[in-house]
């Protein structure tokens, strides 16, 4: 695996039996597979879900279990969703579960030295990059963003820093020009699933190695907002918008302006050809539309104007008296 020195024995395996007790953190689909797996394996025994408490979603803002709370509930695991993690009354129903590992995996909030300390065998975090490049909350995004040409995930003992914990095991996942972070996220998802089982019980038995990560390496992940969706097309080349798109997608998209009316741009693509003044449209195919940028040309295939469906770019093209996106 790609950790870049020599390994570092850990020697004997610890003194913790199967099945496991394992206290499963997590919030959102990303860690369901992964709590499925470690469900239905006899190795492991997970006496508790702890995730985010329940949130308003939607326009009616329906209050809704967070996925990880919904499939723990159909496994029949016992779920706590503390406001605050850092309370003696958390702190003790932690403890009573005598774990021996706590398994995290987009929980989202951050869990103190003495959570950590509570595991008899180790806190363990699946993160969604081949660290030390992206530490934070978005890695799969940043991924993208940077325009990275390997995605995947490191599996981790947690430290107080974050991301900063040694490495037990990596493991790629292939990325392409057409991948978008919710393609990413559901690749990683399954991954995740696969592969952490087996490397859990390696590591609880010795067989692994943990390697400390180089911080001279290390990048933050991008904080994601709506508005670094708007895209310019005078001030960003086509592929730093087809990496934005791939990292954007689904939420919270990217988009434009026609005479003040937003655009969303579902699917691009950059070319390497320049024919088109920033912001100017024309149509090459029977679905393509033409937009101009800072740098080369972007093949627009899939819009939505405001108010409408999606439709092709040469539909788009031919509904509209104006040719030149608002700058």
């Amino acid at each position: 695996m790609p950790f870049g020195k020599l390994p570092i024995y850990l020697g004997e395996p610890y003194s913790s039996t199967m099945p496991y007790r394992i206290v499963f953190f997590g919030t959102p689909d990303i860690g369901v597979p992964t709590l499925e797996a470690l469900a239905a394996d006899p190795r492991f025994h997970v006496t508790l879900c702890v995730t985010q408490p329940d949130r308003p979603q939607g326009r009616k803002h329906e209050l809704l279990p967070t996925p990880v709370k919904a499939a723990a509930l159909k496994l029949g695991i016992p779920v706590l969703q503390p406001e605050k993690l850092a309370t003696e009354e958390v702190y003790a129903r932690l403890r009573q579960e005598e774990a021996d590992f706590f398994v995290v995996i987009a929980y989202g909030k951050i869990m103190r030295q003495e959570v950590l300390d509570m595991p008899k065998i180790a806190p363990i975090n699946i993160h969604g990059s081949l660290l030390p490049r992206h530490r934070g909350a978005s890695p799969i995004q940043s991924t993208l963003l940077a325009g990275d040409t390997e995605a995947g995930i490191t599996i981790m003992r947690m430290t107080a820093g974050m991301d900063e914990g040694p490495m037990i095991a990596l493991f790629p996942q292939a990325i392409t020009s057409r991948t978008t972070s919710g393609q990413l996220f559901r690749d990683i998802s399954t991954l995740a699933a696969k592969v952490f089982p087996d490397t859990l019980v390696a590591y609880a038995e010795g067989k692994l190695t943990e390697v400390p990560q180089e911080n001279s390496l290390a990048t933050t992940c991008t904080k994601l907002t709506k508005e670094m969706g708007h895209l310019h097309f005078a001030e960003q080349s086509a592929a730093e918008i087809h990496r934005l798109w791939q990292a954007l997608t689904p939420w919270p998209g990217i988009f434009c302006f026609l005479q003040g009316k937003r655009v969303k741009l579902l699917r691009v693509e950059a070319l390497e050809h320049s024919s088109l003044a920033p912001g100017a449209m024309s149509i090459q195919s029977s679905d393509m539309l033409i937009v101009g940028t800072k740098t080369t040309d972007l093949a627009v295939y899939e819009l939505q104007p405001e108010g409408k469906k999606s439709m092709s770019g040469s539909a788009f093209y031919q509904g509209v008296r104006v040719h030149q996106f608002d700058l």
